[in-house]
């Protein structure tokens, strides 16, 4: 059996160079498509395409723009398989194309009183949000998760986040940040995560960091898998 691969260009026997990446790209521009993925296969190079849409328009509306689409990228007509899969759309507004990325964590003191911002990023999105309350270490990394709770809910619509437990823990000459999460993606059960963080310092800035991480660590996984 011929195998079927992902590369990002292939060139054929006849010298045509067939780009994967560019039809990909073509095909996520249809209208209802939100994501797409192109293979070849290797000795016949006919072609399979898998892709991601809404419920806004028919499979068929979508699988014939696609076989219109890929003749184009290819300028040649290139044997066609294609698979159109569609979510409901309670489902559409949270699809991840890429994990959650921490950007930037701050801490403020004053006196007994923290408050640690967090800024998030998922694709092209942006957002910060933060959280007050007293100092202290296991304070601190509780804000900072609960900071990136927040800010995860605004990033990603129909998440139902809150912490459980948070324990900054020090043994030797490291210190860990450990969260305990619980999460309803989507309507699905509640459940409870848990996600830790090597600190890189003692400090309430790296406690922070740690604490933000702790919960992308717990998350971030789990959101990708439950709404593929």
């Amino acid at each position: 059996m011929a195998n079927v691969f992902l590369v990002n260009t292939l060139k054929t026997k006849d010298g045509r160079l067939l780009d994967i990446k560019k039809c990909e790209s073509l095909l996520k521009r249809i209208k209802g498509v939100i994501a797409a993925k192109v293979a070849i296969n290797e000795q016949d190079h006919t072609c399979e395409a898998y892709i991601l849409a809404g419920p806004a328009r028919s499979t068929n509306q979508i699988e014939k723009d696609a076989r219109t689409v890929i003749e184009g990228a290819f300028e040649t007509h290139v044997p066609a398989k294609i698979v159109v899969c569609q979510i409901h759309q309670a489902l559409e507004s949270v699809v991840l194309k890429e994990r959650i990325r921490l950007c930037e964590v701050t801490t403020k003191l004053v006196e007994d009183a923290a408050e640690v911002a967090v800024k998030l990023a998922l694709e092209d999105r942006h957002t910060c949000a933060s959280c007050r309350g007293t100092g202290g270490q296991t304070s601190i990394a509780r804000l900072a998760c609960a900071a990136t709770l927040a800010g995860i809910e605004k990033l990603v619509p129909g998440t139902r986040l809150s912490i459980a437990e948070v324990k900054f823990i020090q043994f030797s000459n490291y210190s860990i940040v450990t969260a305990l999460v619980q999460a309803e993606i989507s309507g699905a059960e509640c459940k409870t995560f848990l996600g830790s963080c090597l600190v890189d310092s003692g400090t309430y800035a790296g406690i922070a960091v740690g604490g933000a991480r702790s919960v992308l660590n717990a998350l971030n996984r789990v959101i990708e898998k439950a709404i593929r």
